[in-house]
This record gives C-alpha cells, structure tokens and sequence, in this order.
C-alpha cells in the first residue's frame, strides 16, 4: 500500500475531530449559558471566545506554515499539540470567559493552528498534481470533517451531561494528546523514487487524462485586484454564515422549547448531509470543472432561502429540515474550495487566492460567533441572525456571478486577439 493513505487516514481522523469540535461550539454556549460560573455572561461575550479562536486559527494560518517550513512537520505538530492540550487543560479551570478567551481562543486557537495547518501541505507533498488521486486525497479531510459534527456534536453533548464541560475539556485534550502520539512518526516527506514511482504507476479505474487546450488570458492589474478582492469578500460573507449557523443552531432549538440534545440531534442531520454532498461533490468533481462557480450560486441562493424560511420555523421537524438543507448547501462550497480557485482567474495565481479563500473564511469565522450573540443580546431571539445570513448568502451568490461574468468577458476579449 502506498504510504500516503496512511498519512491521508491519520490527517483526516484530526480534521474530522477538529471540525466537529469547532462546530459544536453551540453545546458549549449551551452549557456555559446554564453553567454556575459562567452562566452570567452575555452571549456576546461567549462568541468573543470563538471569535479569537478563528483568528488565531484560521485566519493567521500563515503561522503553521511558517513553523512547518522552518521546524518540519514532526516539530510543528507537536509543537502545535502542547499548546493544545495546555489551552484545553486551562479551559477545564476557566473561572470566568474572559479567561476562556485567553486559554481556548487564543492557545488552543494557535495549537491547532500550527498543528493542523502542515497537514494540509503534507499531503499535497505524497499526491502532488501529477498523481493520478491528487483530487480524492487533498478534498478527503473536507469530505470527512462534517461527520466530526455528527460524531463530536453528540460527544461533547454526552460529556457535558454526564462529567460536566470541565473534564469534558481534558477528555478532548487526551484525544489530541493520543493522536499525536500515534502519528507523529508518520509525518515525513516522501523521497524522490517513491513519488516517482507513484506518479508513473497506471490504474484502470483512474486512467491519466490529457490536458484540454485552454486561451491564457492577460488579466490587467486593476482587474485582477478587483476579481481577488471580490473573492476574498466571498469567503468572507461564507465564513460569516457558517459559524453564525452553528452558534445559534442549538440555542434556537432550545429556544422552541425542546432539549440540547434536540439541538445535537440537528447537527446530526447537518454533518450527514454535508457529508453526503461533499462525497458527490469530491467524486464528480472532475466532471465539474469549469462549472464549479456556478455550483457555488446555486449553494448560495439554496441557502439563502433556507435561512429566510428558518426565521419563521416553530416546530423540530422545520429545524431537522434546514440542518439538513444547510449540510446539503454547505458541503459543495466546502468540499471545492481549492478547485474553483483554479476557475477565478481561469487558472491563475491559484495559491494566492486559496491563501485570500482560507483568510476570508477565518475572518469571517472570527466575526460570526461574535455577531451572532450580539444581534441576539440586542434583538431577544435569533430571528435577525437567520435573515442576516440570508443577506449575505445573496451578497455571496451575486459577487461569484460577477466573478463569473468577468471571466466571460475576458475570454471574449482574448478568442478576439487570437484571431487577430
């Protein structure tokens, strides 16, 4: 077997546990909410810890790069895997959330910044381009993250139930601590021969394809900073939605009356939908290239309308209805993030946009557990929040048609001097 599966495999078993917490940070608002100590706070003070959480993560995630390139990848990993477990134990004493700001936000933010970042560049390092799997392996940690929210989202609800969020904190802390542990030995980059060898072996199911001609386009600065500007605003506006989603998700269905556990059951729904779709979506991907941006207008005027009708839900059945219609038009966005950077300036300066996608999304992200606890603490109930992410989910759709309709134009414009 070749062994970038195996580093496929242990990559996305992290991935899966790092996004299921993150979007589960819901129970947690949930229990802090009924907490003795902590119970006082507003919410926006809670989405303040996530918030910081996303910044140091996400949004700075040049800083794993950094630390992978200069360290290595054993050295970053398990650098990033003490501030972990150290921003995790010192949440489980969190005497106030100011204090969790400092230990989950900003230690267990940067841990998992330097610790997480590197795998992405790990794998790209056992399947490059030219490796016949380079699609399936890069997108397998985006197929598999949602069902960290099936899996993590009735864990961490359990533990909280039964152990209280304290020792529920050393137990996740334990999971990252073990899995460090068991793959730290793997992460090494593969020599020339193997990669060589790996490159040139054949498969009947994955035969290699030829190259389709394509028309360079001579993009003007001016147009291309506005083409980049628009597509960091993007993500922005995406990062913005997903983390307000799954803040308020189990809080809203509290709100109707029903259980935390009601609530966790609609992250379910949510992590096997997008589960589902990013599974098609990174299985049908090659037949989809060229069209991606479209897929990613009709995702975003799906979501859109689903937020609109949320606003008005009553029942628990209507909220099992947009967890899985959220899963369903999330996944697609997600599962093609890096692909459809290649379909924004036709195939040019793809690194740099990926880099602009990943900065959009975790500011966004930082933005959104903060805005959503402020629109409730100022409205009194979710409402707002659900038809504020329906604006932005129409900001969304309309600037990728504007990306869309600027790619079109240029290939006009340069067909026309191919033929003069």
């Amino acid at each position: 077997m070749y062994y970038g599966w195996l580093i496929v495999l242990l990559t996305s078993i992290l991935f899966l546990a790092f996004n299921g917490i993150k979007m589960s940070w819901g129970v947690f608002v949930t229990t802090f909410s009924r907490d003795a100590v902590l119970g006082s706070s507003s919410q926006a003070t809670l989405g303040v810890i996530q918030s910081v959480f996303f910044l140091c993560c996400s949004t700075a995630s040049f800083i794993g790069k950094v630390t992978s390139d200069h360290c290595g990848y054993r050295i970053a990993a398990f650098t990033g895997t003490l501030l972990v477990v150290l921003g995790l134990g010192l949440s489980s004493l969190a005497p106030s959330a100011l204090y969790l700001i400092f230990s989950y936000g900003v230690l267990y933010g940067l841990g998992m910044n330097i610790l997480v970042s590197p795998l992405f560049f790990i794998v790209a390092d056992w399947f490059p381009w030219e490796h016949r799997y380079h699609v399936m392996s890069t997108s397998w940690s985006m197929v598999t993250m949602p069902l960290g929210t099936v899996i993590f989202g009735n864990l961490i609800q359990w533990l909280h139930q039964t152990i209280g969020w304290r020792y529920g904190y050393l137990v996740l802390a334990s999971f990252y601590a073990f899995w460090t542990i068991i793959s730290i030995h793997t992460l090494q980059k593969p020599t020339k021969d193997v990669l060589q060898s790996a490159i040139q072996s054949e498969s009947p199911l994955f035969p290699k394809q030829k190259a389709s001609p394509s028309i360079e386009i001579r993009w003007s600065k001016q147009v291309r900073v506005v083409v980049m500007a628009t597509w960091f605003v993007v993500y922005l506006s995406k990062g913005i939605c997903q983390t307000i989603s799954y803040a308020i998700l189990v809080k809203q269905v509290e709100s109707l009356g029903y259980t935390p556990a009601d609530g966790a059951h609609c992250l379910t729904a949510d992590g096997v939908a997008g589960f589902l779709s990013r599974l098609l979506v990174s299985l049908m991907g090659d037949h989809l290239k060229g069209y991606i941006l479209y897929v990613y207008v009709i995702c975003a005027g799906l979501l859109m309308v689903n937020n609109v009708l949320a606003s008005y839900l009553t029942t628990l059945t209507g909220m099992f209805i947009y967890s899985t219609v959220l899963g369903l038009g999330q996944g697609p966005i997600i599962a093609a993030w890096y692909a459809s950077c290649g379909e924004v300036l036709s195939g040019q300066d793809v690194p740099a946009l990926f880099v602009l996608l990943r900065s959009g999304m975790g500011l966004g992200a930082a933005v959104g557990p903060f805005l959503a606890g402020f629109i409730y603490d100022i409205s009194g109930s979710y409402k707002s929040a659900f038809l504020t992410m329906a604006a932005l989910y129409l900001v969304n759709a309309l600037l990728t048609a504007v990306i869309i309709f600027i790619n079109g134009v240029q290939k006009k414009l340069a067909k026309s001097e191919c033929r003069y």
